[in-house]
């Protein structure tokens, strides 16, 4: 998708007007978003596999966790026009592996807006 539409771009820019290559330019930042969320998914599945990863707990405000996973996503709801509504207690913390709860959080938000 990221080479078709960048390629529709590249041939096609003299004949677009404005809101067309500003649609296109978004389709693609979202596209291109999406690709790199896969892409460490599949990474950081893959480290787990081969037990790579060990799992190191430290203490974590819950709202910073949420706060993280919901911009990551924030175009891509916005494209979709889904609305991201956060109702934690903002002064609680937990014992966790931050990398591995916020790797499980942006893939249950990813997953919702799918």
């Amino acid at each position: 998708n990221i080479t078709q539409l960048s390629n529709f771009l590249n041939i096609e820019f003299s004949s677009l007007d404005h809101n067309d290559i500003r649609e296109i330019l978004s389709s693609l930042e979202h596209i291109s978003e999406q690709a790199l969320i896969l892409i460490e998914n599949i990474l950081e599945w893959s480290r787990i596999e081969r037990c790579l990863i060990q799992p190191v707990f430290n203490t974590i405000c819950i709202d910073d966790l949420f706060n993280h996973a919901i911009n990551l996503h924030k175009s891509l709801a916005k494209h979709k026009r889904i609305r991201i509504i956060k109702e934690v207690e903002l002064d609680e913390c937990i014992l966790c592996d931050i990398d591995m709860t916020k790797t499980v959080l942006r893939n249950l938000i990813s997953n919702a807006i799918k």
